[in-house]
């Protein structure tokens, strides 16, 4: 009868332990999930609003002037910088280079790639930040490497 309990019970500790286990997994899988369809939507909306400001007939470009800036570094090379360099091309803003973190492999066909914490970056007036998530991080780990003001595309683009 003893052998029984123990056994019993050794089992419902292990499907315990299992379920605590699949909970676990399960969370993290749909919290990885929820982070990458928010940064989806994010993107959307930007590509939305960007469109929506050259319908208006204004431009990145023209923001960018207001700042002050004329000389402009691109952080992330991803779809949103690409469309920026290859936006701001026919303006008066000068793309000095672009600043990549976790892709080292990036490459671009007219600006050098700094990759961060690597090389040091030149002067410039902005450096704009891309990816519509990430101008915190960009922020965090640009302290220290530039004195240039950091702006995310999104606050650009976006009319508050």
């Amino acid at each position: 009868m003893r052998k029984i309990i123990i056994v019993i019970l050794a089992f419902i500790t292990g499907a315990i332990l299992a379920g605590t286990i699949v909970k676990r997994l399960w969370r993290q899988k749909f919290t990885e999930s929820q982070v990458i369809a928010t940064a989806d939507c994010k993107q959307k909306d930007l590509f939305y609003n960007w469109l929506k400001l050259k319908n208006q007939g204004s431009s990145v470009a023209e923001h960018i002037k207001n700042t002050g800036a004329k000389r402009i570094a691109v952080f992330g090379l991803e779809e949103t910088g690409r469309l920026l360099v290859d936006d701001l091309c026919e303006s008066d803003i000068k793309v000095e280079y672009a600043i990549e973190l976790d892709n080292p492999s990036y490459v671009h066909e007219t600006l050098e790639v700094y990759r961060l914490h690597d090389d040091e970056l030149p002067k410039v007036d902005l450096i704009v930040v891309c990816p519509p998530y990430e101008l915190e991080d960009a922020k965090h780990e640009l302290w220290g490497q530039t004195k240039a003001n950091i702006i995310s595309l999104e606050s650009l683009i976006v009319e508050e």
